[in-house]
């Protein structure tokens, strides 16, 4: 009986399965001529946006500059905020064409914080026709640093890693919240007039630098920072958040066509209804144009401080560090100094760092080990080309988040006299130029 019962209860389900399939066949008999041309055109536009821009990034030139500082660097981060003010303006994207028929893309820097067997290196990556401004914002800020074209050291470990011999261990870095909400910067450190002597205890960078320093011979560890202009759409975002936050009315989005024929129908109801019918218009009570009265201490605090995170320019930034070693001296302790630096820029009611679980080199519960291999591959892939995104050409890049000049100099910047790190190679003097005035034989 039971049996019998589920036997026919399969049947029919059977039964209506093929007759909706049947349906759908012959449907798509009658669409067919406008569904396949739709999906091979969708199809044929990505492989074309894929061909030209990785053919125009190919045709990018790069140089990777090594930048050594005096032994007596008297700037705050504040110096290097200026810098990153400086090149905000260096790529643009061109016209229609040069998207979509040229393949041009909003270009990019790398700014890498690198550490080779203890010796501590701070690298910018760019573009060859953008190295003089590289070098003349640096030099405006810090006028005794010495800039040097260097060969690129990521060939340090082998193409094949993680191998018999080598093994590594990163992830990208990303944000808790979305990235409206500020981390804490260089202005909680140094004091708001960015004082040079609370730089004396207060720059985390110190404990970061003594960390690389303490690394043994054929231990690295790779920290980079991509940036890339991110224009005035985020802005709007992150007005709407201070709206919401202040309790503000929004602008309302224009309504669509569906909902101009539900007004329209509506008017014409109520017009047509007799007087007495119907539903009587209700008076709502107008709500106050803002409720930041009511906000508490707290409240005001994290609106103020979203205010003045949007007030400055942004950058769409990637985050991502690697620590890298031969097998028999491979130390996970170096990877919780590394993540231990992003912790003080740490907030509860602000914003914070995470790894982010996408990328993080662990292989999960179901083929651990093939998962981390690959993992560990693509990092090491996308670290040394320096992709702003895995997938470069995409129209929507994903793991990206925004920093403001103020956040990007908190977390990359030249430290000064108060960072004792032997193995940060400093200038003894910088080298004078002749007098102009000097004849020549």
């Amino acid at each position: 009986m039971l049996i019998g019962c589920v036997f026919k209860i399969f049947s029919r389900f059977m039964s209506d399965f093929f007759s909706q399939l049947l349906y759908l066949f012959k449907l798509f008999g009658y669409v067919w001529w406008i569904i396949l041309p739709l999906v091979l055109w969708i199809t044929f536009w990505h492989s074309w946006l894929h061909y030209i821009r990785m053919k125009y990034l190919a045709s990018v030139e790069w140089v990777l500059l090594e930048v050594l500082i005096p032994k007596e660097v008297l700037r705050t981060p504040k110096a290097m905020e200026q810098v990153f003010a400086g090149i905000y303006g260096a790529f643009f994207a061109g016209n229609l064409i040069d998207k979509y028929w040229g393949g041009k893309m909003l270009g990019w820097f790398s700014l890498e914080l690198v550490s080779l067997s203890g010796q501590t290196h701070f690298y910018v990556r760019t573009p060859t026709s953008l190295r003089n401004l590289i070098e003349s914002q640096i030099y405006g800020q810090y006028p005794r640093a010495e800039i040097f074209e260097v060969p690129d050291y990521v060939n340090i470990i082998p193409n094949d890693a993680p191998n018999d011999k080598w093994d590594l261990w990163g992830t990208d870095v990303m944000l808790a919240k979305p990235d409206a909400y500020p981390i804490r910067t260089y202005e909680y450190f140094f004091g708001k007039e960015g004082s040079i002597k609370e730089e004396f205890h207060l720059d985390p960078l110190s404990s970061l630098m003594e960390a690389l320093g303490n690394l043994k011979e054929r231990e690295n560890v790779w920290l980079q920072v991509l940036i890339q202009p991110a224009g005035e759409e985020w802005k709007k975002e992150v007005e709407e958040l201070i709206n919401k936050i202040a309790g503000k009315k929004s602008k309302p989005k224009p309504p669509t066509v569906l909902e101009e024929v539900g007004g329209l129908f509506s008017q014409t109801i109520r017009l047509v209804t007799p007087s007495g019918e119907g539903s009587a218009p209700t008076k709502e009570r107008e709500a106050p144009q803002s409720t930041v009265m009511f906000l508490s201490p707290g409240e005001r605090d994290v609106l103020s401080s979203i205010e003045t995170n949007v007030s400055k320019p942004g950058y769409k930034t990637k985050i991502r560090f690697i620590y890298a070693a031969e097998r028999e001296i491979f130390n996970r302790g170096n990877v919780a100094a590394v993540m231990g630096f992003f912790r003080h820029f740490n907030t509860q009611h602000l914003n914070s760092f995470k790894p982010n679980s996408g990328t993080m080199t662990i292989g999960g519960y179901f083929f651990s080990k093939q998962r981390e291999y690959i993992r560990k591959r693509k990092l090491l892939e996308n670290y040394r080309k320096r992709w702003l995104a895995e997938n470069p050409n995409s129209l929507r890049p994903k793991g990206l988040f925004v920093f403001n000049t103020e956040e990007l100099a908190t977390i990359y910047h030249f430290p000064g006299m108060a960072t004792v790190a032997p193995s940060l190679p400093r200038i003894g003097a910088k080298k004078g130029e002749p007098p102009t005035s000097l004849p020549v034989v």
